[in-house]
């Protein structure tokens, strides 16, 4: 009986996620705001990431006076997502709409697998299967996973990477075969912003040296030795070795495409940002980078994911309430880990701080982008596991099928809002109109400057006008604007049909 409703909550769980796909919003655009904003920039880079770039993408095209090109906004991460997305995205001929929507399609893909991983994970501790899917379901939920799980973005390749290591993590523990490790290891560097699964290694790394040394008695060279070569330590030099040479690869690939000594490539400038040193910031974000204000932003976003998005808004208005909300999730993750049998615990450490971790490293990332959390969906699955650790298994699958109803339920609400946001549309059309006036590689000037033609979204002309270079001191007849009025200097519109921005020869 209990194993029949394993296999129905496990088939309950596929179902919905089927579901995520089918009910997808059709948003062939860029809305204001973080997820337009990242789903083009980063699209501008998938739709450059091509051999004659050495797969290293980046957003804009410029035309200088001199002849000469330059190019903002290189991939700073490994190259396979970027350059495997380009290969998906290009295998057959669409409109620009038509591959946001399907790049969509494929977030969705690694959301799924996220979950299914979670779900692994959880088995691998000897949580029973329904209430392993009731816990990720419900975690899958969370208000920004949703919002943000379509989000074209290197971090929804990195989450399901930084997932399946943790999966590798706890079977290791299991079955002490470092192969699997090893392997889950450089597939996580590499898949997006994979270097965000260093989080995870290094807590592994961390839990090791405390047990290696509890049980050296005495023996620090043997201890040592453990620790420097033993599984962990191998999963530690192979992330660093494979972090290094992809990021000492875009950089040299942009300082070639840019001619530009390496010290001024821009992936230098924003590592230099995301760790937060002060020099590179505003007065404005230094005082969202203070860490009283750091954590409290973390912590309502925390907790809000706690919520799921079919969840009424209740989020405490108070510092008061956020703190008492947070020390309560803290206790029932510590409490659900330490009621766990002893050599279960470790995977479980593990997957509670690893991305906790990750997102106070990355401060100068995470302060300002709210999607960031989702790297917390480790411990968010097991607040739910706490919740739900005392349903007897007997009647495991109602949880299960009521997380999956919400999980269904938080989709369908999600994409009804998508579907009341009609300007990426508009937007993604007037662009066609532009690019089908234009012949490839045509210079075009943009009044005013491109981080300024579509609101919110700074950088939506580099993939919807991929192929034409943006004047940078060079004479062009040609003329984008949102301006509709036929000033004389403007000259002809030859996209009269347009409702935002327009293409004028002059």
């Amino acid at each position: 009986m209990v194993k029949r409703q394993e296999i129905v909550a496990l088939g309950a769980l596929l179902l919905t996620l089927s579901f995520v796909f089918v009910d997808q919003a059709y948003d062939p655009g860029f809305e204001a705001g973080h997820r337009g904003w990242c789903s083009a920039n980063v699209m501008g880079v998938i739709e450059r990431a091509t051999a004659k770039n050495g797969f290293v993408g980046y957003t804009l095209e410029y035309a200088r006076a001199d002849g000469s090109h330059d190019f903002t906004y290189f991939d700073r991460y490994p190259v396979f997502f970027s350059a495997g997305m380009h290969a998906l995205l290009n295998t057959i001929e669409l409109p620009r709409g038509d591959q946001i929507h399907w790049a969509r399609q494929a977030m969705n893909a690694l959301y799924a697998l996220t979950l299914l991983f979670a779900v692994a994970l959880l088995i691998e501790v000897e949580v029973a299967a329904g209430l392993a899917v009731a816990a990720v379901a419900l975690a899958g939920s969370g208000t920004l996973l949703v919002r943000y799980r379509d989000m074209i973005h290197f971090d929804q390749a990195a989450l399901l990477g930084f997932t399946g290591l943790l999966w590798a993590v706890a079977r290791w523990y299991r079955t002490r075969d470092r192969r699997l490790l090893l392997i889950a290891t450089g597939i996580a560097v590499l898949m997006g912003r994979g270097y965000a699964s260093f989080a995870v290694l290094a807590v592994l790394w961390s839990v090791e040296a405390v047990r290696v040394l509890r049980a050296a008695r005495g023996d620090l060279r043997a201890a040592l030795r453990e620790l420097s070569f033993g599984a962990p330590a191998q999963a530690c030099w192979l992330a660093i070795a494979l972090g290094a040479a992809c990021l000492s690869y875009n950089i040299s690939t942009e300082a070639r495409l840019r001619k530009l000594p390496i010290a001024e490539v821009g992936i230098v400038d924003s590592a230099l940002r995301r760790v937060a040193l002060e020099a590179r910031f505003t007065p404005s974000q230094i005082d969202r980078l203070a860490w009283p204000a750091f954590m409290e932003t973390q912590a309502t976003r925390f907790v809000d994911n706690l919520l799921p998005f079919a969840a009424p808004r209740v989020m405490p208005g108070a510092l008061l309430p956020l703190v008492v909300a947070m020390i309560a999730a803290t206790f029932a993750i510590a409490w659900l880990i330490a009621s766990r049998r002893r050599e279960l615990r470790p995977p479980l450490i593990i997957t509670a701080l690893a991305g906790v971790l990750w997102i106070f490293a990355m401060r100068g990332l995470t302060a300002f982008h709210e999607f960031t959390i989702v790297f917390a969906l480790g411990a968010s699955v097991l607040f739910m596991l706490a919740l739900l650790r005392f349903v007897p298994i007997r009647v495991q699958l109602l949880p299960a099928l009521l997380a999956c109803a919400c999980l269904a339920h938080s989709t369908r609400l999600r994409n009804d809002e998508l579907e009341r946001q009609p300007l990426g549309a508009i937007y993604t059309r007037d662009f066609h109109a532009i690019e089908a006036a234009l012949e490839p590689g045509d210079v075009i000037e943009i009044r005013p400057e491109p981080r300024k033609l579509v609101p919110g979204v700074p950088y939506a002309v580099g993939f919807l006008l991929a192929n034409q270079p943006i004047a940078d001191g060079v004479d062009t007849p040609y003329l984008v604007t949102p301006q509709r009025r036929n000033r004389r200097q403007d000259g002809v519109n030859l996209t009269p049909a347009n409702q935002r921005i327009f293409l004028f020869k002059r």
